[in-house]
Formats: C-alpha cells, structure tokens, sequence
C-alpha cells in the first residue's frame, strides 16, 4: 500500500496514477505540429508550429525545396530554410519573416497565417537577389498552402 493524497491505495493503482501523469506531462507542456505544403509555381514547403501555454506560438524550421526561380534567362529551382531559430505568430495567428544574406545581396520572405483554426496555413513566399541559381533571381510572390500532418 502506498499512501497518496491521505489515502492508501494498492500498488497497481499508484502505478496508473505515475504511467498516467509521464504520458500526459508532454501535453500540458504543449505541442509541435509538422505541417506540409505547396507553392503554387512548385515545389514544397515544411515547417512546425510550437505553441505552448502562456506562450506566444511560434513557427519554426520554415523551409523550401524545390521552388521555382527565375535569374534573368536562368531557370533554376531553390531549397533552403530560415536559420532564425523561430518566427513569432500573433494574436491573429498571422505570422511574417525576412531574411537577408549575409552579404546582402538577396533576401528571402514569408507571410503566413492561420485562417480560422490551426489545422491549415496559407501564405505568400519569395526570394530576390542573388541565389546559388545566379544573380537578379526572383521567384515573384508566390501563394502557398500548407496542411497539419497528423501522426507525423
């Protein structure tokens, strides 16, 4: 028997109590969620939402493969993620990032949000400047669409 809350309960059930709060204790800590996309123009887009209690949300790992870039009369397809360790969503689950070379010769840009739930995001993404692809690229701004993966 083992005393709990004043009361001695058996064995079995102390160790329910213990499996229970170890399995729980990750929730009330919050959550990530992966969620995966598309551009419209191609290729796709990966990121993870954190959002944990009393915390701001954020998103983190925004990334892109494959993305469909124009360097003058180069044609060329772009993969990369922001290295900012995350980007803040606001109260009205929309959320925005630059960022720019270090030599500051290109940049890259995403806007983002959460219409009506967390369950899906929609956005604008793009990149100007100088590219692994070559110089003056830009991919225009480019919509994209993004859905929570459950399981993953």
């Amino acid at each position: 028997m083992l005393a709990f809350g004043g009361k001695a309960i058996g064995r079995w059930p102390a160790l329910a109590l213990v499996v229970a709060g170890l399995c729980l204790a990750p929730a009330a800590q919050g959550a990530t969620r992966d969620y995966r996309g598309t551009f419209e123009t191609g290729g796709t887009a990966r990121f993870e939402l954190t959002r944990k209690p009393h915390r701001v949300p954020k998103v983190v790992n925004w990334r892109w493969q494959k993305l469909p870039v124009t360097c003058g009369d180069t044609q060329g397809a772009l993969s990369g993620e922001f290295y900012r360790p995350w980007i803040h969503v606001d109260p009205d689950r929309n959320f925005h990032q630059t960022a720019t070379r270090n030599d500051g010769e290109g940049s890259a840009e995403v806007w983002g949000s959460f219409p009506g739930g967390w369950a899906a995001a929609e956005g604008t993404f793009q990149i100007l400047g100088t590219t692994t692809v070559g110089k003056g690229c830009d991919t225009g701004r480019v919509a994209w669409t993004a859905k929570r993966v459950i399981g993953a």
